[in-house]
């Protein structure tokens, strides 16, 4: 048991392909308490017994709050929740939950091809600028298929140059202009995105 332990111990790195049940990874805070790198992708929308899978934005997270060691994160989920508002508000409680304490990189990213184009309202932007403060820490913050209209990208990016932070850090703000050119070729690589 002891030699067991000792081996989950040195595992920085882990990946998980296909995990619709977002409790198991409360389990693995204990069973690899040093791990500084986590990828946890789940492209379906439905698990091996055809039930829709648990793999929400928001739950998966929360999930990953609290584990004290992570540096790097990376979530594929199979959809991003319909509204933005709750796409924004998912991630300010993964804030609060600790989830972004010491981490030095994020990526959220999904295969549900929507491209919808975001119009911000007064109190979304606010939460978003909010949110935006919170992630100032990161090296890199990068969430895809975040389309927004060109009032609302040009208030974000005014946010963050008047408050001296990094535009290239934040790859997740990606301009209507390139929605039309996602549904030519949906299958695009990240690089081909027009992040900001």
């Amino acid at each position: 048991m002891y030699e067991k332990k000792t081996i989950l111990s040195s595992v920085i790195k882990l990946k998980i392909s296909e995990m619709h049940d977002p409790r198991l990874l409360e389990g693995l805070k204990t069973a690899f308490p040093n791990l500084r790198e986590l990828i946890v992708t789940t492209s379906e929308e439905m698990d091996s017994r055809g039930e829709v899978s648990g793999m929400e934005l928001g739950v998966v997270l929360k999930a990953c709050g609290d584990w004290g060691t992570l540096k790097h994160l990376e979530i594929v989920v199979p959809s991003y929740p319909k509204q933005i508002m709750d796409i924004i508000q998912a991630l300010l409680d993964a804030e609060a939950k600790g989830v972004f304490k010491g981490l030095k990189t994020l990526r959220i990213l999904t295969n549900c091809e929507n491209y919808e184009i975001h119009e911000l309202t007064e109190n979304e932007l606010d939460l978003l600028k909010k949110l935006l403060i919170a992630m100032d820490g990161m090296d890199a913050v990068t969430i895809s298929d975040l389309f927004f209209c060109e009032e609302s990208l040009r208030n974000i990016l005014h946010f963050l140059e008047t408050n001296k932070m990094n535009v290239s850090k934040f790859k997740m703000f990606q301009e209507e202009k390139s929605v039309s050119d996602s549904e030519d070729s949906p299958e695009r690589s990240e690089a081909e995105d027009d992040f900001y």
